[in-house]
């Protein structure tokens, strides 16, 4: 018989209130057998952690972390990965939820695909009661695949999967604070590392006390210049700061005060910089540059890009508006309801 990987679930979890025992009970849900929980508590005040401990008191299958000071997302992931025992390793945040089938789906293409380091999935966004939203679509183009990108991640943090033996090379910047996600992703990302399960396997949860709530303002910056800015944050006590989602230490938004089309018009050099026609097309119809939306779709189905991603994005900067709600309750139901771990 052949052996089963362990999968080791890493959460890294600040005040994350009743999402948290959710999150959790997805984890402990899947089907996949030979899994376990590395709860990382970055200094937490709201008993949540403590209340997931108390449940899970006993269990072979769960570990917590205790960080004396809230370390921030990556130095929580840091802090955390020692305590790590499996081969594999996959990222949940504390407010998102697994579909039962995560880990088998990204496991079974991991073990076919030994080139490969890491793999992601899409997400399907939902709101605080878990009520659908949008999809969240990761690496539909070969650029991502290929290359990864300095300005937009290719696949949702939470559907993130890698092999263990990749943090032996590098892991999350804990001086990166708001971007070591992307930094890192984008370093998986490289040389068609990163492979993908084309469906939503992770439920992203959008509300207003979430980390990426908090820094809105500051991701309207490229990726690249989220990394320059954060890194030159040296200071401890600003570093603390930023921790706890004080951004003042990170001086004034250059782009805050733009309006959509404007920043639109941004991340369009952006993509035609990195020759990413796909993405051109994008934020071309966002930047209201209707004209130029045929003819990046053109070069990027020269390019090589797939002729569903193609048409997909044809499709969602068309008809997608006016029946977007329609096609979420067909194409994704709500997602299951998970209770509290016991």
């Amino acid at each position: 018989m052949s052996r089963i990987p362990l999968v080791s679930v890493l959460i890294v979890s600040r005040d994350a209130g009743a999402y948290l025992d959710a999150a959790i009970a997805s984890v402990f849900a899947q089907s996949y057998p030979n899994r376990e929980i590395v709860l990382v508590d970055n200094a937490s005040t709201d008993g949540s952690v403590d209340r997931v401990a108390a449940a899970c008191a006993g269990r072979e299958d769960f570990r917590l972390v205790r960080a004396a000071s809230n370390l921030g997302p990556a130095g929580g992931a840091c802090l955390g990965l020692p305590a790590c025992r499996g081969d594999y390793i996959a990222r949940l945040d504390a407010d998102d939820l697994a579909r039962p089938d995560r880990l088998a789906r990204q496991v079974a293409l991991l073990e076919r695909r030994p080139d490969l380091v890491a793999v992601g999935s899409d997400a399907l966004c939902i709101d605080p009661a878990g009520r659908p939203l949008q999809p969240r679509l990761a690496l539909r183009t070969a650029f991502l695949r290929r290359h990864g990108s300095r300005w937009i991640s290719a696949c949702p943090h939470s559907s993130l999967v890698f092999r263990r033996s990749a943090t032996a090379e590098r892991f999350y910047n804990p001086t990166l604070f708001g971007a070591e996600d992307l930094e890192w992703i984008e370093w998986l990302a490289r040389d068609g590392r990163l492979g993908l399960v084309p469906e939503p396997l992770v439920y992203y949860r959008l509300h207003v006390d979430s980390l990426s709530a908090a820094r809105a303002g500051f991701h309207r910056l490229s990726g690249a210049e989220m990394r320059l800015r954060l890194s030159a944050v040296r200071d401890e006590t600003a570093r603390r700061a930023l921790a706890t989602r004080d951004f003042s230490a990170l001086g004034a938004d250059p782009r805050g005060a733009l309006a959509p089309v404007a920043r639109a018009r941004v991340f369009l050099a952006l993509a035609v910089a990195e020759d990413n026609p796909l993405a051109a097309a994008y934020f071309a119809t966002i930047a209201r540059r209707w004209a130029w939306f045929p003819w990046y779709l053109l070069l990027a189905a020269a390019a090589g890009h797939p002729l569903r991603a193609v048409l997909g994005l044809l499709m969602i900067r068309t008809v997608w508006p006016i029946g977007k709600h329609t096609v979420l309750r067909l194409l994704y139901p709500k997602p299951p309801r998970f209770h509290r771990p016991s």
